[in-house]
């Protein structure tokens, strides 16, 4: 909308400065080409061009740094989210071990909290913005936990292996939480996109 309107501006100076030397003159647009005072045209609408050209870089700088700051922010609340989830998995993991609850009592207590980061994920935003590997890791990170939680609570999972499930969901929580740090130093330009990905590549997680 900038660039159309700088455009249409563009093209209303050249031609009101052309009227205005018809009528000074009473000469063809021909002579007018030939003028000193179309070079004094040019230099206008050269600068009229930088003008815009910043303007519009200044713009879209301003609306990047905006859009990664909104994503910071829902990062963080995936984030708390994923602390949730892991405080939740250690308690019962450690209970469950110390013989406080059975396998019944443990499905009970065990609940999805992973609402709010399937809808954030679901933002153009956060998509848009969000490295790749990211959030195809973070997809696969909250189907694997939903997944692991209806197991446990339909009672599919063997007693003995309890313990496990439990821990693997810990230890893609501190991961994820691990990717989230580094995307965030990435967003805030505090590492390169060579160093994003040089440091995920060295904590990858699977399971």
């Amino acid at each position: 909308m900038v660039m159309f309107i700088s455009c249409a501006g563009i093209i209303a100076l050249f031609y009101i400065q052309f009227i205005l030397y018809k009528m000074g003159k009473q000469k063809n647009f021909k002579e007018f080409i030939k003028s000193q005072q179309l070079w004094n045209v040019i230099k206008e609408l050269l600068v009229i061009i930088l003008g815009v050209t910043l303007a519009i870089n200044f713009t879209s700088a301003v609306e990047e740094r905006e859009t990664k700051e909104k994503v910071i922010k829902m990062l963080d609340s995936i984030d708390l989210e994923i602390q949730t989830e892991y405080d939740l998995c250690k308690i019962l993991r450690e209970d469950y071990l110390a013989g406080e609850i059975d396998v019944d009592q443990l499905a009970l207590q065990l609940t999805h909290n992973t609402a709010f980061s399937e809808i954030i994920l679901t933002n153009d935003i956060v998509v848009n913005t969000m490295s790749p590997n990211l959030y195809i890791e973070m997809s696969y990170f909250i189907h694997s936990i939903n997944r692991i939680h209806d197991a446990i609570i339909a009672g599919q999972v063997p007693s003995n292996m309890i313990r496990s499930r439990l821990n693997f969901i810990e230890l893609f929580c501190e991961s994820i939480q691990k990717d989230i740090n580094i995307e965030k130093l990435y967003l805030q330009g505090k590492i390169s996109e060579k160093e994003l990905e040089y440091q995920r590549r060295n904590q990858s997680f699977t399971e």
